[in-house]
Formats: structure tokens, sequence, C-alpha cells
């Protein structure tokens, strides 16, 4: 729990009754300067500097040194899982659930004044992941959804359910323009998705097609 206190500045201030945790966004160079004011080695007790040693994304790894005795201690900024940082997938999955891809993330880094995000070719990478675990999600979701509904209504497995379902729908795009689309089927009696489906209205096979009919019209008989 947090107590907001009132402040003549535009910030509310909280005072935190738990440990810290998450993550925050620190300016590096007052995060340094704190450390050089409260922090020592632990072998001379002389004091430590930091500076960052690479970047992977928005994760770096950092390494603090004693002026001292030269002895460094290094770390991540996140923890890694796998083959990945969490916070630049946090970072892809966040710029998707607002609508927006990688030079709107981009945007958002460098107008915090942040380090520039992953490579494009990464973003895609951790987009493709974000995706094929979405829709392992959603079929699981739509089968839990659809056993309950064929309980509610004394179905078994192998019998055709006579549910009563509402249709939605979104572009891909805001506006009329966009081409793509997706269609959802929810149940009347529950509202949850049973079904969903990717529709378009643009086929590459049809224009081929018919440009070739096009062609053979024209040739002479």
């Amino acid at each position: 729990m947090s107590d907001v206190k009132e402040d003549e500045s535009e910030e509310e201030i909280y005072d935190l009754e738990e440990d810290c945790s998450g993550r925050q966004i620190f300016n590096v160079e007052s995060l340094v300067s704190g450390i050089e004011q409260a922090a020592v080695s632990k072998n001379c007790k002389g004091s430590l500097l930091l500076h960052e040693d690479e970047r992977m994304g928005l994760a770096s790894q950092m390494t603090f040194k004693c002026v001292e005795c030269g002895e460094e201690t290094s770390f991540n900024t996140d923890c890694k899982t796998g083959r990945f940082f969490p916070v630049n997938r946090s970072a892809v999955f966040a710029s998707k659930l607002i609508g927006r891809g990688y030079v709107a993330l981009t945007k958002i880094c460098s107008t915090l004044d942040i380090t520039e995000p992953m490579a494009k070719r990464s973003y895609e990478k951790h987009s493709k992941h974000i995706k094929d675990a979405a829709i392992l999600e959603a079929k699981e979701s739509m089968s839990a959804a659809v056993k309950e509904i064929r309980e509610m209504n004394n179905c078994g497995e192998d019998d055709l359910a006579d549910i009563a379902i509402t249709i939605d729908g979104t572009w891909m795009k805001r506006g009329h323009s966009s081409i793509y689309g997706a269609v959802f089927a929810l149940s009347w009696q529950t509202g949850k998705v049973i079904d969903y489906d990717i529709k378009s209205k643009f086929c590459y096979k049809c224009i081929y097609w018919d440009k070739q009919d096009e062609t053979l019209a024209r040739l002479p008989s």
C-alpha cells in the first residue's frame, strides 16, 4: 500500500511501504551519483564507479569497478529468461497492445531519453513469439468456453449444440482503409468468444488469375 502526499510540484509523491520491485526508469547520471556517494567496495572500502559494458535492446550489462583495487562486479539490468530479456518482449507486447509497431516504440524511447530499443529484426522475432503464444492461449480459452456451453446445455462432445451467438469484428487499422479484419463469434449465454476468423478484401491469387484471364482475352482466337 502507499499514501499520496500533496506537493507544490506537478508530480504526486507516494510513500511506499513495500520493498522496491519491478522496473523503474532511472536517469543514469543520478544513479551513478548516488552510487558514488553511498556505495563502497566490500574488500578495500574504495569508491565504486558504474559503467555500461554492452547493450541488448532495453537491457544492459553493467559493471561496478572499485577505483582503489580495481575489483569488478558485473550484472544485467534485467533477469534473462532463456534466450531473451523480458523487458524487450514486454516492450514489444506493449506496442502491440496500443496498436503500434517498431517505429512508435522507437519514438517513445527517444522521447523518454531511453536507450534505443532492440533492432527491427529482433522486434519481429519477439512479435512472432507473442503471436504464437496469443494464438495458443486463444485456442485454449475458446475450447474451455465451448466446453462450458456444452455443459450448460447438456450436450455431449459429438452432439450438435443449438445455441445463440453474437458476431463482432474489427479492422487491422483505424478507419475503413484496412483490407484485413477479424470477426468473432461470442456465446449469447456466456459472452465468451468461441471462434474467430481472419478475413481479407484482397486476394493475391484472384488478382493473378484475373490478369491471366485478361491476357488470354487479348490473344487472337
